[in-house]
């Protein structure tokens, strides 16, 4: 068996790099992240039949 998935992985950021590039986010007045309220309101899209 080989050591090596085909699938690709997800590699989640530390808290102190999540720290970083949420600060950085914020800094940026055109890619704001979303807030709560608009998290809440989105609706997962299903795949075309």
């Amino acid at each position: 068996m080989s050591k090596f998935s085909k699938r690709s992985m997800i590699l989640m950021p530390t808290a102190e790099e999540d720290k970083a590039i949420t600060a950085a986010a914020r800094s940026d007045p055109d890619a704001q992240p979303l807030t709560q309220k608009q998290l809440k309101s989105m609706v997962p899209v299903h795949g075309r039949s």
